[in-house]
């Protein structure tokens, strides 16, 4: 059951590893675990190492995981919302359909894993970097991935868009300096995404829908029919 592995005592003999200088035992170490369903609302988790750990389902919204690390973890339906994950690394990973809306994870690592559907609203993604993950289908609408590096992923049909009416200075639907190399965008929705800075290189850009807001040079490479058509689309002059 997940409440011993979990327990009151587990959470504070981590947390007191935490702050009287990481030596020593106590750290929230867990390997193979089950934790289905598992009810951490607001939980302290900063820098706990979680591998091949099943959290299908589980309840960890508003709870802090700041540079944890974690891999070959089940999370699928997962409440992760409202979370802080910065510089978390989250290597293989399911997150199928689990629910991160306004979670942070800004600079964190996240290596292959699938999101798909995941609801990331009003995630923040500043400076992340993102290999090979499967996000097809997951709404990002008013995120921020500013200085975000996404290589290899599956962005086909995510929901980048702004809401509206948010104003453009919400600091919301940001993408200044992204860069998105050999990732397939098809289907994906950037209406109203701030894209100055942003890059777009050897990417599948069939499809791609929506007028983002360009506050600034777009690069698209190779300017093939795909990228023309969004050069022209999007009123950039080609270089």
């Amino acid at each position: 059951m997940w409440q011993t592995h979990l327990s009151w005592d587990a959470q504070r003999a981590h947390y007191q590893w935490d702050v009287t200088g990481r030596l020593g035992p106590g750290r929230l170490v867990l390997h193979n675990v089950d934790l289905r369903g598992a009810s951490l609302e607001g939980g302290y988790l900063h820098r706990v190492a979680l591998s091949g750990c099943n959290l299908a389902h589980a309840n960890l919204a508003g709870s802090g995981l700041e540079d944890a690390r974690l891999e070959g973890c089940q999370l699928d339906g997962a409440r992760l919302n409202m979370g802080d994950w910065d510089r978390a690394v989250v290597v293989g990973c399911s997150l199928l359909g689990a629910n991160l809306d306004l979670t942070h994870l800004d600079g964190a690592w996240v290596e292959g894993g699938v999101w798909r559907e995941a609801s990331m609203v009003r995630v923040t993604l500043d400076h992340a970097r993102l290999s090979n993950v499967d996000l097809s289908g997951a709404r990002l609408m008013d995120a921020r991935v500013a200085g975000c590096v996404m290589e290899g992923c599956i962005l086909a049909g995510v929901d980048f868009s702004r809401s509206q009416p948010l104003p453009k200075g919400s600091g919301r639907a940001v993408a200044h300096g992204a860069r998105f190399v050999r990732c397939d965008l098809r289907g994906a929705n950037v209406d109203g995404l701030m894209l100055g800075g942003a890059s777009f290189v050897d990417c599948q850009l069939e499809d791609v829908a929506g007028t983002p807001l360009l506050d600034g040079p777009v690069h698209l490479e190779p300017l093939d029919a795909p990228a023309l058509a969004l050069a022209r689309a999007w009123k950039l002059t080609p270089r």
